[in-house]
């Protein structure tokens, strides 16, 4: 225990004792998030996980436009159908985006990102261990990303969020991924 917590005294030491600048015009970034998703309720369970790589250029202070991409996967099950029905998806988007940096600190800054996703997905459903493919499917989706970012030192940092907000332009739906949570590690130039 006592190993443990002098790692993380001296852990935040370095995080708290660097001494980095915010986002300048001109920035670039290049990371990727890894996003984890899960949706339990009385009927239905679902799990999402994601990777999404990701560039952005700073085009004003704090303001940035980039592209990402991001590989989906998707899964769940409905309890009350009788006979039991497993789904399963796979989905690759392409997402411009738009970010937007308020900084509380020398270090550390609420981010917002807006990423519009453009979609393709490929499903297939499982009823009692007999497999059904989908077919290959495509949408439009504007999705909304709060976070906080943090600077290791003048060039890396990490952000990590907890909900998402979006709207499926195909099926006029507005959703809310209270139970997402994501990681990102990027790195400044």
């Amino acid at each position: 225990m006592k190993k443990f917590l002098l790692s993380a005294a001296m852990l935040m030491a370095v995080v708290l004792g660097v001494n980095a600048q915010n986002f300048e015009k001109g920035d670039m970034t290049l990371g990727g998030m890894v996003n984890l998703g899960a949706s339990l309720n009385k009927n239905n369970n679902s799990f999402s996980y994601s990777l999404r790589p990701e560039f952005n250029y700073y085009i004003l202070e704090h303001f940035a436009v980039g592209v990402c991409g991001e590989i989906y996967r998707t899964g769940g099950k409905d309890k009350n159908a009788d006979p039991k029905v497993k789904n399963r998806e796979l989905s690759f988007a392409l997402c411009p985006q738009v970010s937007y940096e308020i900084p509380f600190g020398e270090r550390w800054g609420f981010s917002n990102t807006l990423s519009l996703a453009v979609e393709w997905s490929k499903g297939k459903t499982i009823v009692d261990n007999v497999t059904t493919k989908g077919d290959l499917a495509n949408a439009v989706s504007l999705y909304y990303y709060p976070g906080v970012y943090c600077f290791m030192n003048d060039n890396w940092f990490f952000d990590l969020g907890a909900g998402v907000l979006g709207y499926d332009f195909n099926a006029d739906t507005f959703n809310i991924g209270v139970y997402d949570l994501y990681f990102g590690l990027h790195y400044r130039f």
